[in-house]
């Protein structure tokens, strides 16, 4: 079996809270759902109608089970190993803040990959969990910087937030950084293409990075035209 796309990274338990109490109790509405960059990718690329499978790592702990089973009941393989000495990864979001405990994730290092046309390898990963995970990779290769850092690493694209392209061009065969609400730019060779969106949103949706790096990718490796990969990414973050 070939997937279209393997999303490779932090696995977590998202808990979303509109805002943290000024004193004593608030009572007011609480999300909790699977998320995380791989989580977050995989999502996407499945809406898009594409086979995504999730590699990463959980806990032994009902977290780590809720997440295996929403990933599977939402049409996504999960592949994902059990760590029974720590815990599932959590965030909280409260308000505009963010608490994060990587948990499992810390320790996560694969060593192996199933066959993709696609594989997305998260930069929240420790940077020799990055590698190990390209040395597997099967497909298009890349990695998503995210805010992890600007380390140049062994693949074919490279995607990132506010990224120097022309410093990362050199070394990889695509760069993508999105602009927030300016869009994205792309550089391939000798080309060179800026998409701004057809509408800007008052706030940027969580995973949005995720969700962009997914149809960038899956449209790149359909051979699409660069500015056509670029606008099915932006296209997606509108849709979240």
């Amino acid at each position: 079996m070939t997937y279209d796309l393997v999303a490779v990274g932090d696995v977590m338990l998202d808990v979303h809270v509109t805002a943290a109490p000024v004193d004593g109790t608030l009572h007011d509405a609480i999300r909790v759902c699977a998320g995380g960059s791989a989580v977050n990718a995989a999502r996407t690329a499945q809406r898009l109608g594409a086979r995504a499978a999730v590699v990463g790592r959980v806990g032994n702990d009902p977290a780590g089970a809720a997440i295996a089973d929403d990933l599977r009941r939402n049409g996504i393989d999960a592949l994902l190993e059990v760590d029974a000495g720590a815990a599932t990864g959590t965030v909280a979001y409260i308000g505009p803040g963010v608490v994060a405990d990587r948990g499992a994730n810390g320790g996560f290092t694969p060593d192996e990959l199933p066959a993709a046309r696609v594989t997305l390898v998260s930069g929240y990963l420790d940077a020799d969990a990055v590698g190990a995970a390209l040395a597997h990779a099967q497909g298009v290769r890349a990695v998503d910087l995210q805010r992890a850092g600007r380390r140049a690493f062994d693949a074919d694209v490279v995607l990132g937030p506010e990224l120097a392209v022309d410093d990362f061009a050199v070394h990889h065969r695509v760069v993508c950084a999105t602009l927030e609400e300016r869009g994205a730019l792309a550089v391939r060779g000798a080309e060179r293409v800026r998409v701004v969106p057809e509408r800007v949103l008052a706030t940027s949706p969580r995973g949005a990075g995720d969700a962009f790096a997914a149809a960038f990718l899956l449209a790149l490796a359909d051979d699409r035209p660069l500015r056509a990969c670029l606008e099915r990414g932006c296209a997606a973050v509108l849709a979240l």
